[in-house]
């Protein structure tokens, strides 16, 4: 009787989702509970703390969610009435937008992957067009909760993040706003762009149209190029916008084209005029600005100019580059430029105060290619000089680039995509090919949490206030945000 009874607790679990019986692959210990399926409610993953979700309402979306493949192709009843979407765009519900029994998993140090504790509570966005296609979210850069979505050969979208007070294993969130080229066609949209204060968002499209949007999603003004448009960005560094009266103050706009062409827009009662011009020999691939009146751009082939706006003087740059370069980006100051090309050394160029002219810094502490870097958010100014950086070698090191110096390193289990620092530079989280998203407590880089997925993550971004974590991954539309708020909760259970 002993051993039947041990062997009934080593074999079986009963899920509470669905009731049915689960094999269990967790060895036997007399000094230890069985982790898997053993709880739910509000210690289920990552659970949101006001979770009041019943068994029976998880159990009908399991259901609804595991549709046969071969059966007929049916549309679900969406309202996406004000937002810009029609039943066409939405896909079949064999897709994978309604495959929601496919699991998220917490990792260490939380649970051990083994023991397949699933995430709960997080929120998957709606997917239009087609399922295959390559995305990019990034969370708006001071107001929690709004979500821009850039697809590939697709309309972008906006997405507003509500707390309603449901809980269930996964939700899907439905768009706020289509972002389209002009209000008879969609169009693609080939680039998107938070401003730097979050209050506006500026989309370029393959036909040449610029628009630009209120944060809310709400078309504001229009101007049309001679070309694709493949980079945007807003004038002036991030601590710029935090300090100036965005309501009272023009601004510019570069518009980065397929032809080489950098066209400088000046932006005053939401209206656009021309205001300067220069070009590259290539198709323009990234645009970033200094300050008001002092911008960056590459181009294939790693072409990088440094120009300013008011004074018509310019500095230009050779990269080691093929294609594109994977990284331009200026710290919250705009004092210092770091580049990641096709090289395992980082490249930082330093200007003179007000000027183009300036440094170009060699660090080197990798032993392979770049892959990614991401800035210290500019929370404390004694830490916005430093930057993580991860390369093919599986290391992550942090700079200080005003000391050009490594400050510490880290090394990784699995091959890095991407990386990204919290916006109160507590966190840094990396996602890897070994299909997980880790986040590193800074500065100590000690693990504090983990979720693995089914496949590979290639973007990562944080909402402002930190509660929320979104990931994207390889050649597919599958965006998830993910709820932080009971980390520490999680931790102590």
């Amino acid at each position: 009787m002993q051993k039947a009874m041990i062997y009934i607790y080593l074999e079986y679990h009963t899920d509470d989702i669905t009731g049915e019986q689960i094999l269990c692959d967790e060895s036997f210990s007399f000094f230890r509970k069985h982790n898997c399926f053993r709880k739910l409610g509000q210690t289920h993953g990552l659970p949101l703390s006001h979770s009041n979700f019943t068994h029976t309402d998880d159990k009908d979306k399991l259901d609804k969610s595991n549709v046969n493949n071969n059966s007929s192709a049916v549309k679900p009843d969406f309202d996406l009435s004000n937002t810009g979407f029609t039943p066409e765009d939405m896909l079949e519900t064999n897709s994978s937008l309604f495959q929601l029994n496919h699991p998220v998993y917490v990792g260490p140090p939380q649970r051990r992957l083994s023991d397949k504790w699933q995430l709960y509570g997080y929120h998957k966005l709606f997917e239009y067009k087609s399922a295959n296609l390559s995305t990019t979210c990034h969370f708006n850069p001071a107001y929690p909760g709004y979500v821009l979505k850039i697809v590939e050969n697709a309309p972008s979208s906006l997405y507003k993040l509500n707390d309603n007070g449901k809980a269930s294993i996964c939700e899907i969130l439905l768009p706020h706003a289509k972002l389209s080229s002009n209000k008879y066609e969609p169009g693609v949209t080939t680039c998107s762009k938070w401003r730097p204060d979050g209050v506006a968002l500026c989309t370029g499209h393959s036909d040449g149209n610029v628009n630009l949007w209120s944060m809310e999603g709400h078309y504001m003004t229009s101007v049309r190029v001679d070309a694709a448009v493949t980079a945007v960005a807003f004038s002036g560094s991030r601590a710029y916008w935090n300090e100036v009266d965005a309501a009272d103050v023009p601004y510019y706009v570069a518009v980065g084209c397929a032809t080489g062409e950098v066209l400088v827009y000046k932006v005053e009662k939401n209206k656009f005029k021309i205001f300067k011009r220069y070009s590259h020999t290539t198709c323009v691939t990234d645009v970033e600005w200094k300050s008001p009146t002092v911008v960056s751009s590459t181009s294939m082939g790693g072409n990088l100019v440094l120009y300013d706006v008011t004074s018509d003087s310019s500095k230009e740059l050779m990269l080691s580059s093929v294609n594109n370069v994977p990284f331009m980006e200026w710290d919250y100051y705009g004092r210092y430029l770091a580049i990641v090309d096709d090289t395992e050394i980082l490249k930082v160029y330093k200007p003179k105060e007000n000027e183009v002219d300036g440094d170009l810094v060699l660090l080197s502490g990798h032993k392979a290619k770049l892959i990614g870097a991401s800035w210290y958010s500019g929370t404390f100014e004694k830490s916005s000089c430093r930057i993580c950086t991860i390369a093919m070698d599986k290391q992550m090191i942090v700079w200080d680039v005003a000391a050009e110096c490594l400050v510490m390193s880290l090394a990784l289990d699995q091959m890095p995509t991407t990386v990204s620092v919290s916006p109160n530079d507590s966190l840094v989280a990396i996602g890897s090919y070994g299909n997980s998203v880790k986040m590193y407590a800074l500065p100590n880089l000690t693990l504090v949490c983990s979720f693995y997925d089914q496949t590979v993550p290639t973007n990562v971004s944080w909402s402002a206030d930190r509660q929320h974590l979104l990931y994207n991954v390889f050649n597919l539309q599958r965006t998830l945000i993910v709820p932080l708020n009971t980390l520490s909760s999680i931790q102590s259970d």
